[in-house]
């Protein structure tokens, strides 16, 4: 489990805005995955140790999804974001530290208008709040519409109700 805790500071390292990132965020990712290999192989020798190991593991799992959720987040801003001069910055943020659920929210998704991206993360947190879910979802059939038939609209909307399934809040029950 050491071995794993070391990983995390490294993967934690930040960098500034201005500079090359210490670790880019593919590299991040790959050393959570590597803490997450590493805290399931550790053998712990009481039940205490035990719990205490599997409840930092599932810290350390809960880090690795959110550094992927971040990813998707970067890849949904770099192609929707026009501008180069609007984008640069917000992508060197996310490539230079790790974020939490809720900066994500409020200092990406909601400024830049990711609604897959929200979805995304929504489905990572097991969050299912009905005005915030149709709102995405509307902008998300907004942009479809825009650039798509009604066929590849309805099949980029079954995809995502598939990939975000959010209970009682999905696509058509929200949006009837």
């Amino acid at each position: 489990l050491e071995a794993s805790k070391t990983l995390i500071q490294l993967a934690d390292l930040s960098s500034a805005i201005d500079e090359n990132p210490v670790l880019p965020l593919d590299e991040r990712i790959e050393i959570l995955a590597q803490a997450v290999m590493y805290g399931r192989a550790s053998k712990q020798s009481s039940r205490t140790e035990e719990q205490i190991r599997d409840d930092e593991l599932s810290d350390i799992e809960s880090k690795l999804e959110c550094a992927r959720v971040q990813k998707f987040i970067y890849r949904e801003l770099n192609a929707t974001v026009s501008k180069p001069e609007d984008k640069e910055i917000p992508l060197k943020r996310l490539d230079s530290d790790l974020f939490a659920p809720s900066p994500l929210y409020n200092q990406f998704i909601k400024k830049y208008g990711l609604a897959e991206s929200g979805l995304a993360l929504f489905n990572l947190c097991g969050i299912s709040d009905e005005i915030i879910v149709k709102r995405f979802w509307e902008l998300i059939i907004d942009q479809e519409g825009l650039t798509n038939s009604e066929r590849a609209i309805s099949l980029r909307i079954k995809d995502l109700a598939a990939k975000y399934y959010l209970g009682s809040n999905t696509l058509f029950t929200v949006l009837l």
